[in-house]
């Protein structure tokens, strides 16, 4: 017998300069140690991060991965060839993306804490608006 599994769904929605801004957890990705969709207007992103349980020890550093998709179906743009499916190298505002990331993230981290950590970010939709 197969059973189901409940969710527990939490929302927080609140008012940003005149803008509706949305927090949703426990709908998406569940099983990475943290996932959260977040709605700003038109643009909604999918942001997951997942640590590794067991440090090893020989390491001084945190091994921090930020990883940001480029999703131009997520702006209605379907590029390239249907025949090529190779990935294309990174977007200069991608890397940018990830940079300012990781500066805002790394610092809030324990200090001490080793574990490999990486945190994916997917734009689900995007409007031509407002930038990520």
């Amino acid at each position: 017998m197969v059973t189901k599994h409940e969710f527990t769904v939490h929302e927080h929605n609140f008012d940003v300069h005149g803008k509706e801004c949305s927090f949703q957890t426990g709908k998406i990705a569940v099983q990475a140690d943290g996932s959260i969709v977040t709605k700003l207007k038109d643009n909604v992103l999918h942001i997951a991060a997942v640590m590794e349980r067991s440090p090893e020890a020989d390491k001084d550093f945190m091994p921090l991965a930020i990883d940001v998709r480029d999703n131009f179906s997520a702006a209605g743009k379907i590029i390239g060839s249907q025949f090529r499916k190779r990935e294309a190298r990174p977007a200069d505002n991608t890397i940018l993306y990830a940079r300012m990331t990781d500066r805002a993230l790394r610092p809030m981290f324990p200090k001490g804490m080793v574990n490999n950590t990486v945190i994916t970010v997917t734009p689900l939709a995007l409007d031509q608006e407002q930038d990520l």
